[in-house]
């Protein structure tokens, strides 16, 4: 929606007041208009060339000479340009106003933000899929007067998602096709509101919980298994925020094709300490081609959950991974176990 806001300021405060001004410009240059000469004896209109050439007058044929000099009438200000150049000016301001708060609107889904509490805003984050990047200045505002708003983000998500050991007390998925609104809480509850209070300290089992509860399934894309050489890269279900403030990484420890393991190739140049991620920027590859026959691939994973600036440290100036040994400590990380059945191509499909 930040096409939709900028579209609106810029046609409201730039496009509309320039034309209102150039209107209100031309309105103020007072318009006159000459008329021709007259007659001194009998009042007719004389044509200008006819004064300019001493020629009779044809009403009572005296010379023009005699007639009086030409008359302007009385100067008049354009009104219609006035009136029409300050509408333009309130549309243009109303327009770019009611543009960002019908913006705003759509995105909230017809809550104006200002009237909304912090608790208001992060329910409607996880119960109604909301975004809340437009409660950010609001939420740090509130926290300024005294709130603590952390706190309520982290009582709220443990109230969708459940609390305790994720093993044996699987939590509630709240994952949103359409949303980044249950990762925007889960951000506030693991690191705190961006430019707040300090972020709170480290926990490794509500991070889990959100890997398991936050995020949409991960997947294998089929059409990367059914493609020669075959790759692995991931088909998330759902939305995913490319740039969110929270990261999910997942880092390929084996491959199995019906039970046996296969070694994959990187998309990059390095060594055994570089891990294998499952990306979709870079696609993996398997070394060797299964046999024609092969029905299941199935990946074992560690999914690592790291927030935006740490996951930027995993790769070096050039943009490679760094060794694991180097990568900054997750907020947390589970294991799990990623299948599919693999689609016969043109080259491997049995004869």
């Amino acid at each position: 929606m930040s096409w939709i806001i900028v579209l609106t300021q810029f046609v409201g405060l730039l496009v509309l007041p320039v034309v209102a001004g150039t209107l209100l410009g031309v309105a103020r240059a007072k318009r006159v208009a000459l008329t021709s000469p007259t007659c001194a004896a009998c009042g007719s209109r004389l044509p200008f060339a006819a004064a300019a050439a001493d020629a009779p007058c044809p009403g009572c044929n005296k010379p023009v000479s005699e007639a009086g000099p030409p008359r302007a009438e009385r100067a008049r200000r354009r009104w219609g340009l006035v009136l029409l150049g300050w509408l333009l000016f309130l549309v243009g301001w109303a327009g770019a106003f009611l543009g960002t708060q019908v913006a705003i609107w759509s995105v909230t889904g017809g809550v104006m933000t200002q009237s909304r509490s912090p608790a208001a805003a992060i329910s409607a984050a996880l119960t109604r899929n909301q975004g809340i990047q437009f409660e950010l200045e609001s939420l740090r505002e509130h926290e300024q007067n005294g709130e603590d708003v952390v706190a309520l983000a982290q009582s709220q998500l443990d109230a969708a998602i459940g609390t305790g050991d994720p093993t044996t007390s699987p939590p509630t998925i709240i994952a949103s096709t359409t949303s980044s609104g249950p990762i925007d809480v889960a951000s506030i509850a693991l690191l705190g509101l961006p430019g707040g209070n300090p972020r709170p300290a480290n926990d490794p089992v509500r991070a889990v919980r959100v890997l398991l509860a936050c995020f949409p399934a991960l997947e294998l894309d089929e059409s990367g298994l059914s493609s020669t050489p075959l790759w692995l890269r991931p088909r998330y279900t759902g939305f995913i925020p490319p740039h969110g403030p929270l990261q999910r990484i997942a880092i390929v420890k084996r491959v199995l094709v019906d039970g046996v393991e296969f070694s994959t190739l990187s998309p990059q140049s390095d060594g055994p300490d570089i891990p294998r991620i499952l990306s979709s920027e870079r696609p993996l590859q398997l070394a060797e081609r299964p046999a024609p026959t092969a029905k299941t691939i199935t990946l074992e994973v560690e999914v690592r959950l790291y927030s935006q600036f740490d996951a930027r440290r995993i790769t070096d100036h050039r943009g490679y991974l760094r060794p694991l040994n180097e990568w900054p400590e997750p907020l947390g990380s589970v294991r799990q176990t990623i299948s599919s059945s693999l689609q016969p191509t043109a080259e491997n499909a049995t004869p």
